[in-house]
């Protein structure tokens, strides 16, 4: 499996570091189920994670952000879902 063109989008996105789900649905014109979806699945993949800001006394929940694991981490990840992929793919193709 490979990372579809909009999950790469989003991944360039954040390269300029963490930023809520509305501004990444912003800058990329996308609708924000596809957006969260994705995002979704980039977190399962390990390529991103959610931090939460920090409480502060005004009303409703803090912000979510969304932020790109650290290089090296992330080949290393993408590496480990590669190798996955590819005995999936074995498996299947034997049995």
């Amino acid at each position: 499996m490979s990372l579809t063109n909009i999950q790469l989008e989003i991944l360039e996105t954040l390269r300029n570091g963490s930023m809520p789900r509305d501004e990444v649905v912003k800058i990329l014109a996308k609708p924000r189920t596809t957006v969260f979806n994705n995002l979704e699945k980039l977190e399962r993949y390990g390529l991103v994670n959610r931090e939460q800001e920090p409480a502060t006394k005004k009303r409703g929940r803090p912000k979510v952000l969304w932020v790109k694991t650290e290089k090296r981490e992330m080949i290393k990840q993408i590496n480990e879902i590669q190798i996955r992929i590819l005995r999936n793919e074995l498996e299947a193709y034997i049995t």
